[in-house]
């Protein structure tokens, strides 16, 4: 049955003004609505009819792959059972039910030809067998076998479409008011030009409006519940699930830096506005306390950041504004880690994940976000989100106090932060030379590996200098923390650059009581970039390539890449080309009236023909009629005790003619035959009777 006038092109315009395809959804509802005042027509055939729902099927089927990547769907749906925090499991169902809206709101667009294609054809219904593999498969069978061919039930696909629009402009989060009730007007259409005439127009009326006002009711009880749920504390949804992203932010050993120093991978990928330079260094971790060779974190409680209303852009510095800006690229294992952000960062933007906290220590982790996270970091040099320095920040363990006394009164350290900070800097850049391998200490030796980098060495790596800096500071009275992160040198092209694991770096940074700011301080020699860039392997060239091949990989994956708009508009091109290939070069016919339905022949249904009906006419003729519902051979058995002699000689007729009528093989013509001739043989002793 066919749709009334323009209530699809009502539909179609209804779905693209709640999904933004407006014009798409003009066109193709002027496209469908003009097919109604054409005369000429289409002749499309029921193979031509299969292969262009075919077409369907595979843009179908691209689609959701398409819907899938872009919204980090797959990734979401394993997400899911792996996820181990609250945060992590919301987070894949949002990227899931996104997949899932993308691809509902798509499917008008993707199923228009098939019906564009019966709207403009001379048939107004197409097979069922057209969307269903088994039927077309058991007429493959019946043609191979050279058996008649049983035409199936024939649809009309208008109001199937409907409900497909209709489906798509639901799949959306509003709260419009307007929605609901363009969704009612559009369902009471529809309705009343199929009701039933049985029922008067108040009843049917009055049933509607009862429907719609209970739906109403029950939409706005189940949008107070999804705020109630909303509402409850993050905390004690997953109290029972939550673990560290990280060991980084609770503890690190001095020396262990050292040993991924050789290290070429590259880590990080970062670009720069034109014109603008990188930050230096990036942190990722702080610590307070030192238990040598150990740092610690004790004050690790970290806190939620609140997202705004986009839900990926999240502001650390409420109020500051940002004057440098940095994208950054970086791989998680299992969605989740610490971030590596310059000092001073304000807001991250653009980064889709289901949680990001800070602690006091200025460390910030995200949790529930995809393998690879691309954001963009705003920052500024005269704030910082650390917290006060504290008592922790000023300890000196008592098995370092004794070396750092004593330089401390060599260099004539003082309280203020910027003196003391200049002196620190000068005395190891004029007095220490930068090592990355370092000699085992003498046996026997009591003294600490700070104590011996000081005072006897004078040579190490970043974790020694950046210690020792800490240290030095807090013996001298001012607060001071060591950190760990990456240091920017390697440029990758105009403003880009990339930072591997022998970028790896660790610092200190002091409070600076007069600015009431913490500022970094890095007293390692700069002659330790060209040191360890002499030691990169002759193959990292090829690395290089192999992991920028997979960095594309990973971002196609995680739906961070520009080649998404791409696959889209090739999908799209491909979807005209094959229509038009379809549609262009079919010729057009000029018909009377509105198109009609394909008319039955009866010789198409195998066994129509059979004699045997004849023999149910006569014994119709003398009142045994067969009843509705009534097999043939039931109906033999019914009336054999009134029409005994006549019914015995129909038994073997009637076996004849079930082969003829359901067995795929048929009958050989001599069984064909013998059928006739029993038949006739019967009416004409019949007639004598």
């Amino acid at each position: 049955m066919r749709t009334p006038p323009f209530l699809l092109g009502a539909v179609l315009l209804f779905w693209g003004w709640e999904t933004g395809f407006t014009w798409v959804a003009a066109f193709m509802s002027i496209t469908l609505e003009l097919s109604r005042g054409l005369k000429s027509r289409w002749e499309f055939s029921d193979k031509e009819f299969i292969q262009l729902w075919d077409l369907c099927v595979l843009v179908f089927m691209g689609a959701g792959v398409y819907a899938l990547a872009a919204n980090e769907g797959a990734a979401a749906l394993s997400g899911l059972f792996s996820a181990q925090t609250f945060a992590e499991r919301t987070s894949a169902l949002n990227h899931g039910s996104r997949a899932a809206q993308t691809f509902i709101q798509w499917l008008p667009m993707m199923f228009f030809p098939f019906m564009a294609a019966q709207a403009y054809s001379q048939s107004a219904d197409v097979e069922l067998a057209t969307f269903s593999l088994w039927l077309r498969r058991q007429r493959r069978f019946a043609l191979k076998r050279g058996l008649p061919i049983m035409p199936g039930r024939r649809i009309n696909v208008s109001y199937p479409y409907l409900g497909i629009c209709l489906a798509g402009a639901c799949a959306l989060e509003t709260e419009a008011r307007s929605f609901y009730i363009g969704f009612a007007v559009l369902i009471a259409w529809t309705l009343w030009s199929v009701r039933n005439p049985r029922f008067a127009l108040p009843v049917w009326a009055g049933c509607l409006m009862l429907a719609a006002a209970l739906g109403f009711a029950g939409g706005l009880g189940l949008e107070r519940l999804q705020v109630l749920l909303e509402n409850l504390p993050t905390q004690w949804m997953s109290r029972f699930a939550r673990h560290n992203a990280s060991g980084k932010e609770t503890r690190t050993a001095l020396g262990e830096m050292g040993r991924i120093k050789l290290s070429g991978k590259i880590l990080l990928r970062l670009e720069v506005p034109k014109g603008q330079s990188p930050p230096a260094l990036l942190r990722e971790a702080s610590y307070s306390v030192f238990r040598s060779p150990v740092w610690l974190a004790s004050s690790k409680t970290f806190g939620d950041v609140i997202a705004s209303t986009n839900d990926s852009s999240w502001v650390l510095l409420p109020g500051a504004q940002a004057e440098r800006s940095l994208r950054i690229a970086e791989s998680f294992s299992d969605g989740k880690g610490l971030l590596a952000l310059p000092a001073g960062v304000t807001r991250i933007d653009d980064l889709q994940v289901a949680q990001v906290e800070t602690n006091r220590l200025g460390v910030t982790q995200m949790s529930g976000g995809p393998g690879l996270a691309v954001f963009s970091a705003g920052f500024r040099e005269d704030v910082a989100m650390d917290g006060p320095p504290d008592i922790e920040d000023s300890d000196v363990p008592r098995t370092e106090a004794p070396a750092m006394a004593r330089i401390v009164e060599q260099l004539g350290l003082s309280r203020d932060p910027t003196s003391a900070a200049s002196r620190v800097a000068e005395f190891f850049q004029t007095n220490f030379r930068y090592q990355l391998l370092l000699d085992p200490p003498r046996s026997g030796s009591e003294e600490t590996p700070l104590g011996r980098f000081l005072l006897q060495t004078r040579a190490g790596h970043c974790e020694y200098f950046a210690a020792a800096t800490t240290l030095l500071l807090r013996q001298a009275g001012v607060p001071a923390r060591y950190v760990i992160g990456f240091s920017v040198q390697e440029k990758a092209g105009a403003g880009k650059f990339v930072v591997r694991e022998r970028h790896a770096h660790a610092w200190c940074r002091y409070y600076d009581w007069n600015a009431r700011l913490w500022r970094d301080l890095d007293t390692t020699p700069g002659s330790w970039f060209a040191d360890e860039a002499r030691l990169a392997h002759f193959w990292e060239p090829l690395s290089d390539a192999i992991s920028r091949v997979w960095f594309e990989f990973q971002k196609l994956r995680w739906g961070r890449s520009g080649l998404r708009q791409y696959v889209f508009a090739g999908l799209l091109l491909a979807l005209v080309v094959a229509g038009l290939r379809f549609f262009i070069g079919k010729r057009w016919h000029r018909q009377a009236g509105p198109a009609k339905s394909k008319p039955i022949s009866p010789l198409e249904y195998p066994g129509v023909d059979s004699e045997f009906y004849l023999v149910e006419q006569q014994l119709t003729a003398r009142g045994l009629e067969r009843r509705h519902g009534e097999t043939l051979r039931m109906w033999l058995d019914r009336i054999e005790p009134a029409a005994r002699d006549q019914v015995g000689r129909c038994r073997e007729l009637l076996d004849w003619h079930y082969r003829y009528r359901f067995d795929p093989a048929g009958l050989t013509p001599s069984a064909r035959g013998r059928l006739a001739k029993g038949a006739h043989a019967w009416l004409a002793g019949s007639a004598r009777n």
